[in-house]
């Protein structure tokens, strides 16, 4: 991986007044079968990735087939980040739909939150309320952006699926509700990713299927 850009984005009037409206067309069921978020959460559960119970945690909470029946408001503020961010971009393409990619023994699904055709990259929105993340961290290396393994392999995956090799993430970091920070990444994933992250999928999509991880 490589990183291209981090900066904290400060916004003004001018980004308010030139937000785009979205429209949301009709939203297809979700294909049956697994998709990456399974595989991930499977690899997860099988290889205890340092961090593991807080991986598995942040999959549940963005997948509402696993979380509880009432929907929790901080759910809600992640669709609000995420749709009033992708507003304020018109190069954004705001939820193209569902894609795969191939392993030895079937599709794999998954769906990004954008494209963006202009730079040629995956969009990404995160909502937390966790401490803001530098992409290294000199102190505290495990606790870098780059660090997140879940972040960093769904993102790989959607490269997988879409095509581009960069990803824009988008993370409103709301530690301090009354400071909350906007910061931008930009990061290209090398062909040794792509190939990592494929491997992974290849050899972790039937233990997936055979845990329950599928829909």
């Amino acid at each position: 991986m490589r990183l291209i850009e981090e900066v904290e984005v400060k916004l003004d009037f001018h980004d308010l007044l030139n937000r785009q409206p979205l429209v949301r067309g009709e939203q297809p069921a979700r294909a049956p079968g697994i998709h990456l978020s399974g595989v991930l959460r499977h690899t997860l559960c099988s290889s205890r990735v340092p961090g593991w119970q807080k991986y598995e945690k942040e999959i549940k909470e963005e997948d509402p087939k696993l979380g509880p029946k009432e929907y929790p408001l901080i759910w809600f503020l992640g669709v609000c980040w995420e749709e009033g961010i992708a507003s304020m971009y018109s190069d954004w393409i705001w939820a193209p739909g569902e894609t795969q990619v191939q392993a030895p023994t079937g599709p794999v699904y998954m769906t990004c939150d954008g494209l963006n055709p202009q730079i040629g990259c995956v969009e990404e929105a995160k909502y937390t309320s966790c401490k803001r993340r530098t992409w290294q961290d000199l102190v505290k290396p495990e606790r870098g952006f780059s660090q997140d393994w879940l972040k960093m392999q769904q993102g790989s995956g959607y490269c997988l699926g879409y095509g581009p090799e960069l990803v824009r993430w988008h993370v409103l970091w709301n530690y301090e509700p009354y400071r909350p920070v906007y910061i931008r990444y930009l990061v290209e994933f090398s062909q040794k990713d792509l190939r990592e992250t494929q491997s992974m999928i290849a050899a972790n999509r039937q233990g997936a299927i055979n845990a329950g991880y599928g829909e």
